[in-house]
């Protein structure tokens, strides 16, 4: 078998650790990534897994529930989207024993990957938001606000329930934008959607369209 050979088998057993490790070397494998190539990038990804894992031992599904949602969502992310995670990034972590000409292409996967990766979280979420509100509401959901969160969102920030200076941190929206927008909040009771908030707010929608896709709308 040549080093080439060795390498990639290497790289693909180390891409493959969260499928047969079940979840629970995920972190691992993030955490070494992020130390080998000394990537800041990386390493804002690596308490998320460990956060998914201590969940992943902590809830018992047995009780139903959120303890049920809790386990489902940890083992969910730190097999499937530690997967995807480390399958897109393999041949970045691996570059040196690679082809040199694989790097540009494996950062682009790395930035790809942890976007999907939080676009995944919010979209879990949003499902939560809709479908179980009482659950949503006990995980804090769209609650940057509130310390000690276990719950990972994928930075959703719910519109009907942070201050002002929050909404405004968060989604990078001017202070009057934010103040405008949760003192109509208050008057009218909440909004319903997205649109609802432009109808009532009547703020420039180039301001919220971009950050639109983090805002969440929990029940007031």
């Amino acid at each position: 078998m040549t080093s080439r050979a060795v390498a990639l088998f290497k790289s693909w057993a180390w891409a493959l650790v969260p499928l047969w490790t079940i979840g629970i070397g995920t972190g691992a494998i993030m955490a070494h990534a992020a130390v080998k190539k000394r990537s800041l990038w990386q390493a804002l990804t690596v308490p998320f897994y460990f956060a998914s894992l201590v969940l992943l031992f902590a809830a018992d599904p047995d009780y139903g529930g959120v303890q049920e949602v809790l386990f489902g969502t940890a083992m969910g992310l730190n097999i499937g989207g530690g997967l995807m995670h480390a399958v897109a990034i393999r041949g970045w972590v691996f570059a040196d024993s690679l082809r040199p000409n694989d790097r540009l292409v494996d950062r682009q996967r790395l930035a790809v990957a942890a976007v999907r990766q939080q676009a995944e979280a919010r979209r879990t979420a949003r499902e939560l938001l809709a479908t179980q509100p009482d659950v949503a509401r006990e995980l804090l959901i769209g609650r940057p606000d509130v310390p000690n969160r276990q719950y990972p969102d994928g930075g959703l920030v719910d519109v009907n329930k942070v201050p002002a200076e929050v909404l405004g941190g968060h989604l990078s929206l001017k202070p009057e934008v934010a103040r405008h927008i949760v003192a109509i909040r208050d008057r009218v009771g909440g909004f319903s959607s997205y649109d609802d908030m432009l109808l009532l707010t009547n703020v420039d929608p180039g301001q919220t369209n971009p950050v639109s896709d983090l805002m969440a709308f929990g029940v007031h």
